[in-house]
């Protein structure tokens, strides 16, 4: 008895390891580290089959300000991508276009978002890397 026992630790063990990828694996503060400050200024969704949650931002440095442009994988989400589709489509303004971009005239978010957009193949998803700083009312609204 207590060799099957045994052997079912075993194979639970090594399944639980097996299952571990770089997808999994959790997001830390060195992760981070390259990330830049950049406010949302506005978002779309893309034409293609997928639909993708597009979402461009400019970042905060002021000698020389960058526009950087993330868009969402079209599969299921996480929980943290899914928090920050729903803070990005809360900031802007559906009923103003420009160029297919709707601005983020309804509140003002700051992020931190990676530098370059950029992923390594086995990359857990770019995302996953940002995070919301600040969120408050609109600059014309202050």
């Amino acid at each position: 008895m207590k060799r099957y026992t045994k052997l079912g630790l075993v194979a639970a063990l090594c399944l639980a390891v097996a299952s571990v990828t770089a997808a999994d694996r959790p997001t830390l503060t060195r992760d981070l580290k390259d990330n830049v400050k950049a406010k949302l200024v506005a978002a779309k969704t893309s034409q293609g089959r997928g639909r993708n949650l597009m979402a461009k931002f400019q970042t905060l440095d002021k000698k020389e300000p960058k526009t950087l442009i993330l868009a969402f994988a079209a599969h299921s989400h996480s929980a943290h991508e899914t928090t920050l589709m729903s803070v990005i489509r809360g900031c802007v303004d559906l009923d103003k276009s420009e160029d297919g971009w709707h601005p983020a005239s309804k509140a003002a978010a700051i992020f931190s978002v990676p530098k370059t957009t950029k992923r390594e193949p086995d990359e857990y998803s770019i995302w996953e890397r940002c995070a919301l700083l600040s969120l408050g009312l609109s600059e014309k609204d202050e």
